[in-house]
């Protein structure tokens, strides 16, 4: 019936007026109805627009959302993935701020855990990687060299105590070269494995007494050298931290044994040097000179 008009309010309330005959009531009921009709499909049109481009910016752009595993994540997206910079909240608790490539941290960021401790630096595929700063809730600070999540390379600790060390990590650990300075006064240089002084390194103390010589799992332990602020010097084998073993103790008023020692007296059988160069062959038990009878 309508085929050749156009379906407008005014068309159709001028073709009813010349071809039907219907009061004025129809007339108001009928234009009524066709305005309502028209006003719904406009409305629909553009709320479908509206969240067409909504869409388009979550996948391509700036956006919010919330991910399968709960986490909340607001920033940059393409491809439906995260890629820029953006902010991730995880439903553990913890944040990541930073760059995203291929919905991966990559590139630089701030990773906020959840028991407190705090990680600024490099990323690489979500894994702690390169150089950054790592700052504990205990109030220990380390800024260095990562691998895998863990300090990894060169670095340098600061311990809460005050104490600081600077040198090598290898899978979260003290391994390598290093200097550890401690609150006291005392520092070591030399090498560690495992957080602890081993191999070769030098122990200077507070109060300027030197040992240079052989570590293990932090004792002095196997050759070494003690050398004494008064000027006297021990040179010979050590065990548990002890003069043990054979070793030459020169004082510094010229005197010198050189013999057997445990838990550093002498002991058995030695060789003294007078400061007049005489020689005495004498034996010791416990840091006393056994006396012939």
């Amino acid at each position: 019936m309508f085929r050749n008009l156009n379906a407008s309010p005014k068309n159709l309330f001028e073709y009813l007026s010349s071809h039907t005959k219907l009061n004025a009531m129809h007339f108001l009921l009928l234009f009524l109805s066709v305005l309502f009709l028209q006003t719904n499909a406009q409305q629909q049109d553009s709320v479908k627009t509206i969240s067409t481009v909504m869409e388009t910016r979550f996948l391509n752009g700036n956006g919010k959302g919330i991910l399968k595993d709960g986490s909340v994540y607001e920033g940059q997206w393409k491809n439906s993935k995260r890629e820029g910079f953006g902010k991730c909240s995880y439903k553990d608790g913890a944040k990541y701020e930073g760059n995203w490539t291929n919905d991966l941290q990559n590139g630089k960021g701030t990773f906020f855990y959840k028991d407190g401790d705090k990680y600024t630096g490099d990323f690489v595929n979500n894994a702690v990687q390169g150089t950054g700063i790592y700052i504990f809730k205990t109030g220990d600070k380390y800024e260095g060299a990562f691998k895998q999540n863990m300090l990894d390379g060169y670095g340098i600790y600061y311990f809460k105590n005050g104490d600081r060390y600077e040198g090598e990590y290898l899978a979260g650990k003290r391994s390598g070269k290093g200097k550890y300075y401690f609150t006291d006064g005392k520092v070591y240089t030399g090498t560690f494995l495992n957080n602890m002084k081993h191999g070769s390194g030098t122990m200077k103390g507070a109060n300027g007494d030197k040992y240079i010589g052989e570590f293990r799992n932090n004792i002095r332990t196997g050759k070494g050298a003690m050398i004494f602020i008064n000027g006297d010097k021990y040179e010979g084998d050590f065990v548990n931290g002890q003069f043990e073993g054979k070793g030459i103790y020169s004082w510094a008023n010229g005197e010198k044994y050189d013999g057997t020692w445990k838990n550093s007296l002498r002991d058995g059988e030695g060789k003294f040097t007078y400061t007049d160069g005489k020689t005495e062959v004498k034996k010791y038990l416990n840091g006393e000179e056994v006396v012939k009878k």
